[in-house]
């Protein structure tokens, strides 16, 4: 089983290809583009939301954590969007970024791959700059429905 986590946002991925403004989330995103989604069933404990299939940028980090994959994935695919591509664009960061990560026991010693992704803003889609690192990809993930569990906020801190 592969579990998707997101970093920054919880979002995931697939009902029509919808990259857009974050205004139109109805929480914060850092970034002014974001994977826009449809909620197709909600409950009062998790809402299931629908991505259509997007294009992304992605590499893979070795590491016995995920915290320290994390950390040269996320370094190779800022190196990308600040321009290390075959064009020298600088490509908008957008959110979510994807960290994929397998739900298997193991010892704590042994290296796991981690898969990070960042989406590909709205203008990159169709024809996005080409990697010049031979780590980082080009990936284009299938439509799905993602069940999203609420998240706690700071607002919502007793006091």
């Amino acid at each position: 089983m592969l579990l998707l986590v997101l970093v920054g946002v919880l979002l995931v991925i697939t009902a029509e290809a919808r990259i857009g403004s974050s205004s139109e989330l109805d929480f914060n995103v850092d970034t002014e583009q974001t994977l826009l989604f449809d909620v197709i069933c909600k409950t009062d404990k998790y809402e299931v939301r629908s991505y259509d299939s997007e294009k992304w940028v992605s590499t893979e980090a070795s590491s016995f954590s995920m915290e320290f994959a994390s950390i040269t994935a996320f370094r190779r695919l800022f190196k990308y969007i600040a321009g290390a591509n075959e064009e020298g664009k600088k490509v908008e960061m957008t959110a979510p970024v994807l960290m994929e990560m397998e739900d298997v026991d193991r010892p704590f010693w042994e290296t796991v791959v981690y898969p990070m992704s960042f989406l590909l803003p709205a203008e990159h889609q169709e024809n996005p700059p080409k990697p010049t690192d031979s780590n980082v990809k080009l990936r284009t993930f299938p439509k799905m429905n993602v069940y999203c569990a609420e998240l706690w906020r700071m607002d919502d801190q007793p006091e």
